[in-house]
């Protein structure tokens, strides 16, 4: 295996880990945080989430 590919593919999985890790921290173990995000998501990402959601359904069923 080429020393370039496993130095990218750890590095990326270190830094996953770590944003893992991290918000392992700043949890909290109620319903509201589960199931809206604790109602703290920007409207913005809440929109791109909507739309990139919207068009995996248009390419699964093969309208684009």
């Amino acid at each position: 295996m080429d020393v370039g590919i496993l130095l990218s593919f750890l590095l990326f999985l270190g830094f996953f880990a770590g944003v893992g890790l991290a918000s392992m921290r700043v949890k909290q173990d109620t319903t509201d945080d589960y199931l809206v995000a604790g109602r703290g998501m920007h409207p913005a990402l809440a929109a791109l989430s909507a739309v990139s959601t919207w068009n995996s359904g248009y390419m699964f069923i093969g309208f684009i």
